[in-house]
């Protein structure tokens, strides 16, 4: 059964190996630019501890996969979802995401955004699938603008990118997380 609880600092480690890890993803399919990225730095990670918006998955004990998330224009934003790569498709990604809707909605805010690639199975189509859809680059409010000038800058735009957004009404899932302690 997949868990999902609130990261710790002591998580800090396998975060970013996770981080590597999933990277290598991108490799298979020709992206060897976003496979080769460093894991976020440990005092990023630590702001997003500290202020509660980081959820580390595990199975059977293990860190496999973990979720950040911050607030962006006044909505819920996912930062980072990452999984391993041998444990991908398993609904670690999903029960991860799911908890940060689940902050979300408590917190009040009427959607989530995100960034992601437009054509990579496991970012765009997967998000469309779960109801995210595609925000036009004039809908997208101050922040999250930024944050699209801030990825290209930086070299992220190496394969089409764009933002989505879901509106949170729509998130249904049955009662309490009962995968999060």
């Amino acid at each position: 059964m997949i868990v999902v609880r609130q990261s710790v600092a002591d998580d800090i480690p396998d975060l970013q190996d996770v981080e590597v890890d999933a990277g290598q993803r991108f490799r298979d399919i020709g992206l060897d630019a976003i496979a080769n990225d460093h894991p976020p730095d440990a005092s990023d990670l630590l702001k997003h501890i500290h202020g509660k918006t980081a959820w580390t998955g595990e199975l059977a004990s293990v860190v496999v996969g973990y979720a950040l998330a911050s607030v962006v224009d006044g909505e819920g934003h996912l930062d980072q979802v990452s999984v391993r790569k041998a444990a991908a498709g398993q609904g670690i990604g999903f029960v991860l995401m799911d908890e940060v809707c689940r902050w979300a909605v408590r917190r009040g805010y009427e959607a989530l955004t995100l960034t992601t690639f437009r054509d990579v199975a496991w970012n765009g189509p997967y998000y469309a699938r779960l109801g995210f859809r595609e925000l036009a680059a004039d809908r997208c409010g101050p922040q999250l603008a930024a944050i699209r000038r801030r990825e290209r800058l930086v070299g992220v735009e190496v394969a089409p990118r764009m933002a989505m957004r879901l509106l949170l009404e729509h998130w249904v899932t049955p009662g309490p997380s009962s995968s999060t302690k």
